[in-house]
């Protein structure tokens, strides 16, 4: 249960570490608020998992594993929206040459 709620708060952590340098609060020059936003709610999902954690010590690994995945989950549906709302490179290659096709 320790290794859970440590890697939990580690997590939540360096979300937030890095919501901050893209809010430009830490490092000005990298401001992206869009991924600001994301980490930040990822951040906010890790430390109510963590809390949680503490209020549910029974059911530590059920929310561990929620919270983290849960998190990841939301990691993902960012990058995928930054890379061209979810289109692979095959999608991209069509709409490329899509737009390049004279009506």
């Amino acid at each position: 249960m320790r290794a859970i709620r440590l890697f939990s708060l580690l997590e939540s952590v360096s979300f937030a570490v890095a919501a901050s340098a893209h809010a430009g609060v830490l490092v000005r020059g990298y401001e992206d608020t869009e991924a600001a936003t994301a980490e930040g709610v990822i951040a906010v999902v890790l430390l109510v998992g963590f809390g949680l954690t503490w209020a549910l010590p029974t059911w530590t690994r059920a929310v561990g594993l929620v919270a983290m995945g849960l998190a990841e989950r939301m990691a993902m549906v960012a990058k995928a929206r930054r890379q061209g709302a979810g289109m692979g490179i095959l999608g991209r290659a069509q709409a490329e040459l899509a737009s390049r096709e004279t009506p």
